[in-house]
């Protein structure tokens, strides 16, 4: 991400919403006027009043979408064996995660909570 064409280093908060604006280049939601004064209200509240980005306009977010790009264009090139595997990974995650499902919540004073940390770890 440049500002007024220099690299600026962004928090991962500060970056997973500029990464969602540059995605949003080329939609006519950036067009809007209304659209963008938001994104810039919400943003600027993660930003900070001290952060070297002070306007929209001098943002440039090319990079960021390029990269992007670039990742989606990995995610197409994979082979039918890599998707495949991918695929099978998020099959076994779901599998996992059902049959984890009933210990993630326990019920206190008759209301359902979602437990923290339902693994008992050995100490040490």
């Amino acid at each position: 991400m440049l500002y007024n064409g220099e690299p600026v280093n962004l928090t991962p908060e500060q970056e997973e919403v500029a990464t969602m604006y540059a995605v949003m280049k080329d939609t006519e939601y950036v067009q809007k006027k209304t659209f963008r004064n938001n994104f810039w209200n919400d943003w600027q509240k993660l930003l900070g009043k001290r952060h070297v980005i002070q306007k929209l306009d001098a943002c440039d977010f090319t990079p960021v979408y390029d990269w992007y790009q670039n990742e989606k264009e990995k995610k197409k090139q994979l082979s039918k064996e890599e998707y495949v595997l991918m695929q099978d990974k998020k099959a076994l995650q779901e599998e996992k995660l059902k049959q984890e499902e009933k210990y993630m919540w326990a019920i206190v004073d008759g209301v359902k909570e979602k437990v923290r940390n339902f693994r008992v770890e050995p100490p040490g």
